[in-house]
């Protein structure tokens, strides 16, 4: 469960989008894949920073936010994740959506 804070810097309709935060993940069992590996149960809390480009129009419109997000913590990596070394693994981010 990721608990982010965000803050936009604006420059009209678009916004540099900076973020930070943790995201929580709960481990029943020791356990690899999807560039996470954890040693044994329990919850484990990882960073999590963002910054992106976000497009809103005051009036409306479509809005568009693009980007990269990044999980900084022990047992991450892109390949071969080790539970005991700290890592960082990082992802894109695309969201579009209409507001009125």
């Amino acid at each position: 469960m990721p608990i982010l804070a965000n803050y936009l810097v604006s420059f009209g309709s678009s916004a540099l989008e900076l973020g930070g935060g943790a995201t929580v993940v709960r481990a029943e069992a020791a356990a690899s894949g999807n560039g996470l590996a954890v040693s044994g149960p329990g919850t484990r809390v990882l960073g999590t920073a963002i910054m992106g480009y976000r497009r809103q129009p005051f009036d409306g419109g479509l809005q568009l936010r693009i980007g990269i997000e990044a999980l900084v913590g022990k047992g991450l990596a892109l390949s071969n994740p080790d539970p005991n070394k700290v890592g960082i693994l990082p992802w894109m981010y695309v969201s579009i959506g209409f507001s009125i």
